[in-house]
């Protein structure tokens, strides 16, 4: 055989022998996020196994991923690179499973910035410089692979030859994924859609498509004429309107719910007060442990999560460019209302500034507009705040106001020692089949529910006093990251919350168990404040054998539309920040004002200058160069002092 001939087998046997590798170590890397994704090595076996076209699907995406190997002579780096890029998200994905039950999406990485500010509430300074060493031997491994393996050459033609028809194949494949839902998702949690459908399936959905997908057969005008029909439906629109208060309580539960617990004493006194006063039921919410955002979603839209993508976080996909008016703001503003979101804590994690504005707020009080402010142990402001800053937002109109609270303090986790001196009033927790450490966890947050549960007594107090009619709903955005396997719940599910409306005036109401995305039509119904689409939809088509196919039409119709705005940008804070004066005293700029924080600082131009807070009407601050008084403004800055929130000129 000539040398010629004799080179052209080995190539040949070169290229057949890579592609075996690439499609085997694409098995291989897809067999370890299953593992990563179930925390099993047998249930990831039984998977790719009794599952075994959804296993290769899966796998189809990882050769995509993975295929450049085939033309490119460092075969070995083109296919750790992607690798590499699948184990991280897969590693993080069960991290993020410890301590939320809630498997990993796109959205989550648009929370790094976020995610690296409150790591040390998560992971102890031993346990970051582990993750960071670990992170920085991997890239060095990836560079030494680069370096340091042999180069193949199985010829550039050939190579095409097989490249070409696998990457049409490949792409077309992911095209058709990206662009239908094959694998619709029924009743499961994500978890478990997750686990049918594949890790990777689900996180390159999660990444490729967001909101809601193109129903099949989208009936062109029907949409359009449904709505016409539902506007026209009769409303029953109340002359004495109440101020509408909605408050959505941090992983707040009722611990009785908990078989095999016993407390010292009640957590929820005050809620169980306004529950026997009031109409409640149980809340079937999208999230478990976290997701906190798409609790919002479904109550201020009245959407349903099922239509949209597995994972997605529409505070990012969606409301950071689209404005939803028939969303619960904008239908209270068409009844004369002001609309007011409040929440202790950044105005900028989840986007809040940016989804709250598109869905119709007229202010957002944000942390960095609140003072009085205490944190417990964890690093989370507590709630006792709250109170306050509902009353300010409703006695800063003359109108009534629709007021959306969100609080913060029964974030997790939930630490493995507590302290009797934290909390002044100390529950005492017995459980069956707990280690020492996980007793602990569930004693601070039995402590902690117990002083969300007083701020809720400080406000039903104060709403008692008020002059004006109000209606108070409450709810727990999903019950909290605690493992409730020993320890079961007499809930239907752990995708299960609570809700009360009640009401200073006697309102009456049926008891009903309701979605999230139907509270808010249920409130409306009770207290005569029918308006928007969505809300006479749920009211008057929830029986009808189409319900959900036909939401789904209607949400389809609302989110691509590209003729939504909103007249004016939202606030921030119901008692925004105000410079009455400036002085200029031994070179100490001196600014006296309203509503100042921690978070205002004395700039000159542009340059932040160190600034002492000294009471909500003074501040001031001492600068070390020259300075012209007209250069001379306030900042309301984030807390971290990253981002500018807003400018207070004189």
């Amino acid at each position: 055989m000539s040398a010629i001939k004799t080179k052209r087998v080995e190539r040949k046997i070169s290229l057949l022998t890579n592609v075996a590798i690439w499609i085997i170590s694409s098995i291989v890397l897809n067999l370890i996020l299953e593992i990563l994704q179930r925390r099993s090595l047998s249930d990831a076996f039984v998977h790719m196994f009794t599952r075994g076209h959804i296993f290769l699907l899966n796998t189809a995406i990882i050769l995509l991923c993975t295929s450049f190997m085939l033309i490119v002579k460092r075969k070995i780096f083109a296919f750790v690179l992607p690798a590499f890029i699948w184990i991280v998200v897969g590693v993080t994905n069960t991290i993020l499973l410890s301590f939320r039950p809630l498997p990993i999406s796109f959205s989550d990485f648009r929370l790094a910035g976020e995610a690296l500010e409150i790591m040390p509430t998560y992971f102890s300074i031993f346990e970051i410089i582990l993750i960071a060493l670990g992170i920085i031997a991997a890239i060095a491994g990836i560079i030494l692979v680069f370096f340091l393996t042999p180069r193949y050459d199985s010829g550039l033609k050939r190579s095409l030859c097989v490249f070409i028809p696998v990457i049409i194949i490949l792409v077309t494949l992911a095209v058709l994924i990206h662009t239908f839902d094959f694998l619709p998702r029924g009743n499961e949690t994500p978890n478990e859609y997750y686990e049918r459908n594949g890790f990777v399936y689900n996180f390159y959905k999660s990444a490729g498509t967001t909101g809601v997908n193109t129903p099949l057969n989208y009936p062109e005008g029907s949409v359009e004429k449904l709505i016409i029909e539902i506007e026209s439906s009769d409303s029953d629109i109340t002359e004495d309107k109440p101020n509408v208060i909605v408050l959505q309580l941090e992983s707040f539960f009722d611990m009785s719910w908990m078989h095999g617990v016993e407390t010292s004493e009640d957590t929820v006194p005050n809620y169980r007060k306004i529950k026997e006063e009031g109409a409640s039921g149980y809340l079937f919410v999208p999230s478990y442990g976290g997701g906190t955002s798409n609790v919002e979603f479904e109550i201020l839209t009245g959407m349903n999560l099922d239509h949209f993508t597995i994972g997605e976080s529409p505070y990012y996909t969606l409301l950071n460019k689209n404005v939803l008016t028939d969303a619960a703001p904008f239908n209270m503003k068409k009844l004369g209302y002001t609309a007011h979101a409040i929440h202790n804590y950044n105005a900028l994690f989840y986007e809040r500034n940016i989804a709250y504005n598109n869905l119709g707020f007229d202010t957002f009080t944000s942390v960095e507009y609140m003072n009085d402010l205490s944190f417990n142990s964890q690093g989370w402001t507590r709630d006792d705040v709250l109170t306050k800053e509902i009353i300010t937002a409703i006695d800063s109109t003359s109108d009534k106001d629709f007021v959306f609270t969100v609080s913060v303090q029964g974030h997790g986790p939930y630490p493995e020692k507590v302290s009797k001196d934290e909390f002044p009033e100390y529950i005492e927790v017995k459980a069956d089949n707990l280690t020492p450490e996980r007793l602990a966890g569930l004693t601070y947050y039995a402590c902690t529910v117990r002083e969300m549960d007083n701020m809720l007594g400080d406000l039903i107090k104060a709403l008692e006093e008020y002059d004006e009619k109000c209606v108070l709903v409450v709810y727990g955005d999903h019950l909290p990251a605690i493992d409730f396997s020993v320890n079961y719940l007499s809930a239907p599910n752990a995708y299960t919350s609570e809700y009360v409306i009640w009401s200073n005036y006697g309102l009456t109401g049926e008891d009903k168990d309701l979605e999230t995305y139907q509270l808010l039509a249920h409130v409306k119904d009770m207290t005569g404040l029918e308006e928007g689409i969505l809300t006479k939809y749920h009211l008057n088509y929830s029986s009808k054998e189409d319900y959900q196919d036909t939401l789904k039409l209607i949400e389809f119709s609302m989110t691509n539309d590209e003729n939504a705005t909103r007249d004016s940008e939202i606030r921030f804070s119901s008692h925004p920040v105000k410079i009455n004066g400036i002085s200029i005293n031994n070179h100490k700029i001196e600014v006296s004002g309203e509503n100042f924080t921690p978070c205002s600082k004395i700039a000159i131009g542009d340059r932040i200058l160190d600034t002492t807070f000294v009471s909500p009407e003074f501040i001031y601050a001492k600068p070390d160069t020259d300075f012209s008084p007209d250069d001379i403004k306030v900042y309301m800055m984030t807390r971290d002092g990253n981002d500018i929130l807003e400018t207070i000129e004189h």
